[in-house]
């Protein structure tokens, strides 16, 4: 029974393996890939690669096509870029048509003619190529390291040899192989032969598609000539040209700025600061808090309501999850401010209530452009400037950065594109997620239809910045890891300096200094100080008084 089972179990093995042999005599792949490497003394490559393959009409119909990279990535930012020159192209033994496109970091040779189907059988393809500065220098030795098949093929490789061949006599010091797919550091290759001038290679089983065969030789020092310190320098420049000169100008764009900022965006002194028991004269809450943010946000418009409520011309109710605008007919208080005005005339106009929620959102955004508007118009020149005309250098600056790293990929349109959308995607998820962080502020003390919209808010913003990390990956793929930082580098400069470059007068910072005085009164005041300065029985009002503020 033992005996039987085992050989089961090998015919069964020897049928599957049967199987596999026929489908592979009648699959479409490389029988058989040799490489020639010779290398120069000057330390370019001369790359002769025979290609057998059996056509059968389904994916390689016109011929083939050979992915060679011309761009390598050394670290995290630097490049280097050998120069690459085609010298024949054979099919069968004879010249062949070809044509080239940039593919990223690669450049890919098509073979044969788009206007011809080459006949089903085995076929052999033949290229001849030069490539600079491939050999790697080290201290004791120098180096050939060499992807010979590369990993890009769609058809697995049954045999692939390379040969290295040095343009002296010179003993190996040590060589090496791997196979497998990139990073992988096995190997299922072997030494074959080894001379005076040459070491060959070869792998002991085949090359699934995806995977690639890597050699490494290594020879004394002194049979390739070393490139000068300077020459090493001039290579340097040359291959990260589009790096250093984006670097280039972000220090010139940072130089810029900080300039301006000296010149226009320097805060005057604001002077001692010292507890103020009342507001500035003159400035309501709403006016103070855009003079305060140089800007208008979200917290402006609230203030406005509740001080109209103070002043008795409005009445603010709660209705579950949301608040009501009620008239009161009740004269005011106080002297209303034209923004007060405005605001009043478009959220109520003729009508008594209105609902705070989204069905009226159309009436509410007129309301707070209105306010919006009314504040800039008043205050923005008077109390500080935004110095936004001082920002253009800056952002043409950045823009010329920004070319300068889309110029540096091989495939530049792509780049280009991909530049301008990660920027405007970028930055409007910055907005969403800033939005987003704001109204999970105080997220346990609101009611539960505000906690639903400020989860679906940030999970917005959370959407969108995984379409930021997706571009980031898409421009790292084209640009480079380095470029990547670089970029988020440039926008976090600009919005640095956009908060930056607003600066108060010398009126607005005479308002800061007693608004910060009147902040300190109404936030660090001891509960017997205040008893001291307000009278009996006062404290309900002053502190309906303050509120707004």
């Amino acid at each position: 029974m033992r005996s039987f089972l085992i050989g089961l179990v090998i015919f069964f093995l020897f049928c599957a393996f049967s199987m596999d042999l026929c489908k592979a005599q009648g699959a479409e792949q490389i029988t058989n890939f040799q490489s020639t490497i010779q290398v120069e003394p000057s330390g370019s490559v001369l790359v002769t690669e025979t290609i057998t393959a059996n056509c059968l009409g389904n994916r390689i119909r016109h011929g083939i096509y050979r992915d060679i990279p011309i761009r390598y990535r050394e670290g995290f930012w630097l490049s280097f870029k050998p120069t690459f020159r085609i010298v024949d192209v054979q099919i069968d033994g004879a010249r062949a048509p070809f044509h080239t496109k940039g593919n990223g970091s690669r450049i890919r040779i098509y073979i044969g003619s788009k206007n011809r189907l080459i006949s089903q059988g085995l076929h052999t393809f033949s290229i001849t190529y030069g490539m600079s500065r491939m050999v790697r220098y080290f201290k004791d030795f120098d180096e050939i390291y060499w992807n010979v098949t590369g990993n890009e093929w769609a058809f697995p490789i049954i045999k692939a040899k390379a040969t290295v061949l040095l343009p002296t006599r010179a003993r190996f010091l040590k060589y090496a192989t791997y196979t497998g797919k990139k990073g992988q550091r096995a190997t299922m290759a072997k030494m074959t032969d080894m001379t005076e001038k040459s070491i060959s290679f070869e792998t002991t089983k085949p090359l699934y598609p995806g995977q690639g065969f890597t050699i490494a030789a290594a020879w004394p020092k002194g049979i390739v000539v070393e490139p000068s310190f300077y020459e090493k320098i001039l290579f340097f420049l040359k291959d990260n040209l589009s790096i250093l000169s984006a670097v280039g100008l972000i220090l010139v764009c940072v130089a810029y700025y900080g300039f301006a900022w000296m010149k226009v965006g320097k805060d005057p002194d604001l002077g001692p600061i010292v507890p103020s028991f009342e507001p500035p004269k003159g400035v309501g809450p709403a006016a103070a808090r855009f003079i305060k943010r140089m800007g208008y946000d979200d917290k402006t418009f609230a203030t406005t309501l509740v001080n109209l409520a103070v002043k008795g011309v409005i009445a603010l109710k709660a209705r579950g999850s949301s608040y009501e605008v009620q008239r009161t007919d009740l004269a005011p208080k106080e002297v209303l401010s034209d923004e007060e005005r405005g605001v009043l005339g478009i959220l109520l106009g003729i009508k008594r209530v209105i609902s705070l929620t989204q069905a009226n959102k159309s009436t509410i955004d007129s309301a707070i452009k209105r306010l919006k508007n009314a504040l800039k118009l008043q205050y923005e020149q008077t109390y500080f400037k935004t110095n936004s005309l001082y920002l253009i250098p800056g952002l043409l600056l950045s823009l010329c950065a920004m070319a300068a790293l889309a110029l540096g990929a091989q495939e530049i349109p792509p780049a280009i594109f991909i530049t301008f959308w990660l920027t405007v995607w970028s930055i409007f998820s910055l907005f969403l997620l800033k939005k987003g962080f704001q109204g999970l502020s105080g997220f346990f003390h609101v009611p539960f239809r505000q906690k639903i919209a400020a989860l679906s808010g940030m999970v917005m913003a959370l959407v969108f910045s995984a379409g930021m990390v997706l571009g980031g990956l898409a421009y790292t793929a084209l640009v480079g890891p380095f470029s990547l930082f670089l970029f988020y580098l440039i926008i976090f400069i600009n919005l640095f300096f956009y908060r930056l470059m607003k600066a108060p007068t010398m009126k607005g910072a005479k308002i800061m200094t007693e608004l910060e005085g009147f902040r300190m009164f109404l936030e660090k005041a001891e509960a017997p100080r205040l008893e001291k300065f307000i009278p009996p029985g006062k404290a309900p009002e002053i502190f309906e008084k303050y509120l707004p503020w």
